[in-house]
């Protein structure tokens, strides 16, 4: 089928199903074409339409959409269609369980005394998959175990802070290059740190960057397993790894710290450094939560972060923030018996913004046929941003929100997790946020900037959903 028959068979399947599964989970988003998915938003959709439970349950929520698409038929001759529902509801996770780590040899980086520093090997590095049982999931029977394939798998090379590698010494492949691993599943390059200036004199200093490999979901399941080549279109999207370096040097003079940033201490520069915003963002949130047969319950709270951004070398803000949760929950089901209780937390944040050119979609109240859409007509009619003061005439960023400390609470509630950092998992957890935007790698929350003096404004592009309500207060202070 086509992508336009596709979104309207999830359209039609949703319409007068606003309590289903996955109506909740997307939060009134349209299903069209021109839709962006994240990788869950995607998978979920997947096995809602085309593996659906045995029997379904009207209540249940689950298999909504299955009643109007039509079934996914084996692809491989000989495949029984219990085992192939199976392994399509895996196909998308199944490269979690492959892991790949990225090594130092040695694993101690600093610029060279009376000459070059140690050169560095970084290697990224195939393990072997976690075993798991054929008989608890028949779909994985379906796959024939590869041997001798590690070989020859591309490995793609990245980092947010490619100046503090350049500024100490040089990657040689430099990063973008592609690089492939050898039989054991090992892909190389090297960094060669630079000859010291103080030569081993005066206060030792350090900056920490971080490296970063990815790897195509298909190349790095099909060495592991030998896949039948109708499957390319269901294993999607990139695996990725992290480390942090840490990169040494002496200075005849003390550095002076730049508390505005944790990444990158000596990045901000005299002109740049009088380009600062002071930001301050308070989301409040009350929703729902009704999951069918899995459960249900309500939340509501009021989540912050305040703190001052500055500009940088590489054209990015850079800043600490303090950030601060408080929730209330009550949650029966999936597993849990949770009363009525609060979550009060702070900690510190690690910021980065990226301009952007505007909003983007997601922060777009709906036009065209999505305004008329059954999950989002109730959104059509209200503004996005409703401006209080100051004028937004400075551009726009996208905020990137990573963890440094961890959490600190006055009160706790066992229920209310803490939220794990999508690209690094050993660095802290998030403090339990209700946005996505502020937790998810790389999703982004939009912010309006002034030209110069204090913008504030409200941002209502959650304002009400079929779970309830989520608003923003924004506050930007532009130094002149």
């Amino acid at each position: 089928v086509s992508i336009e028959q596709l979104a309207a068979g999830y359209a039609e399947a949703y319409q007068n199903q606003y309590e289903a599964l996955v109506p909740m989970v997307m939060l009134s988003q349209p299903i069209e074409p021109r839709t962006r998915l994240t990788r869950l938003q995607i998978w979920l959709l997947l096995v809602d339409g085309f593996v659906p439970p045995d029997k379904l349950n009207p209540g249940s929520g689950w298999g909504t959409a299955s009643t109007v698409l039509q079934p996914l038929p084996p692809p491989v001759a000989g495949w029984n269609n219990a085992s192939w529902r199976d392994l399509l509801a895996r196909l998308a996770v199944v490269a979690a369980r492959m892991p790949i780590q990225i090594a130092l040899q040695p694993d101690l980086v600093h610029e060279g005394h009376g000459g070059p520093g140690t050169k560095v090997a970084l290697e990224a590095r195939l393990g072997a998959p976690a075993a798991q049982s054929t008989t608890a999931f028949p779909g994985l029977s379906l796959l024939t175990p590869a041997t001798g394939v590690l070989a020859g798998r591309q490995i793609n090379w990245h980092s947010d802070h490619p100046e503090v590698f350049d500024q100490h010494g040089e990657l040689v492949p430099a990063l973008g290059t592609p690089t492939t691993t050898d039989p054991t599943g090992v892909a190389r390059i090297s960094y060669q740190p630079k000859a010291e200036a103080a030569n081993g004199r005066g206060a030792a200093s350090a900056e920490r960057a971080e490296i970063a490999v990815m790897i195509d979901q298909w190349d790095l399941v099909s060495a592991h397993y030998a896949l039948p080549p109708q499957l390319r279109d269901f294993v999607i999207g990139d695996i990725a790894a992290r480390r942090e370096v840490d990169i040494g040097w002496h200075v005849l003079q003390p550095p002076i710290a730049n508390a505005t940033t944790n990444a990158n201490p000596n990045a901000t520069t005299n002109a740049s450094a009088n380009d600062r915003i002071d930001i301050s963002i308070a989301n409040t949130y009350n929703v729902k939560l009704d999951m069918g047969f899995l459960g249900g319950g309500t939340r509501h709270g009021y989540d912050t972060v305040e703190g001052t951004l500055t500009l940088q070398q590489d054209g990015k803000y850079r800043g600490i923030v303090r950030g601060f949760a408080s929730g209330t929950q009550q949650l029966q089901g999936l597993g849990q018996s949770c009363p009525l209780a609060d979550s009060v937390g702070w900690q510190e944040l690690e910021v980065v913004g990226t301009p952007i050119g505007g909003f983007g979609p997601a922060h777009q109240a709906p036009t065209g046929a999505a305004a008329t859409h059954p999950l989002t007509r109730r959104l059509a009619a209200l503004p996005s941003y409703n401006w209080v003061s100051g004028q937004p005439n400075g551009g726009y960023l996208s905020l990137e929100f990573f963890p440094i400390t961890a959490g600190v609470y006055s009160k706790t509630d066992r229920c209310q997790t803490e939220i794990q950092q999508t690209e690094d998992p050993s660095k802290p957890y998030f403090l339990p946020f209700n946005d996505a935007q502020w937790t998810i790698a790389h999703a982004g929350y939009g912010i309006a900037l002034p030209a110069s003096g204090t913008l504030q404004y409200y941002d209502n592009t959650s304002e009400t959903t079929i779970v309830g309500t989520s608003t923003w207060y924004v506050v930007v202070e532009r130094q002149p």
